[in-house]
C-alpha cells in the first residue's frame, strides 16, 4: 500500500505581525466628514426617500437603469414612485404617457 501524502505546511507567522489592526472608527470625525460632505454639495445614497428594494429581488429583473440626475429631480422621481408597486411599474406608466403623446 501506498504512503500517504503529507500536506503542505503553510507559514503566514510573518506575515501576520506585518499586518497592523485596523483603527476604530471615531464617530466624531465620521459625523464631521460627512457634515463636510454636505455643504460641499455631495448627498449619500442614504438621502432623500427610502424604497424598499426587498421587493425588486422577487423577480426575474435581469437589465439595470443609471442615471445621473440633480438631487431634486432625483428626490421627485422617488416620490412619484411611491404610488406604484414598484419602480419599475412607475417607468413603465411613464413611458405608457410617453407613446401616448405622440
Amino acid at each position: 500500500m501506498a504512503e500517504a501524502k503529507q500536506g503542505l505546511k503553510i507559514d503566514f507567522g510573518g506575515a501576520i505581525e506585518a499586518v497592523s489592526a485596523r483603527p476604530k472608527i471615531e464617530r466624531g470625525m465620521t459625523n464631521a466628514a460627512i457634515e463636510d460632505a454636505k455643504i460641499a454639495g455631495f448627498a449619500g445614497r442614504a438621502d432623500g426617500v427610502k424604497i424598499d428594494r426587498r421587493t425588486l429581488r422577487k423577480s426575474a429583473r435581469t437589465e439595470q437603469l443609471n442615471m445621473k440626475l440633480r438631487p431634486e429631480v432625483r428626490d421627485e422621481f422617488h416620490r412619484a414612485a411611491l404610488g406604484f408597486d414598484t419602480v419599475e411599474a412607475f417607468i413603465e406608466h411613464l413611458l405608457e404617457l410617453h407613446r401616448n403623446s405622440k
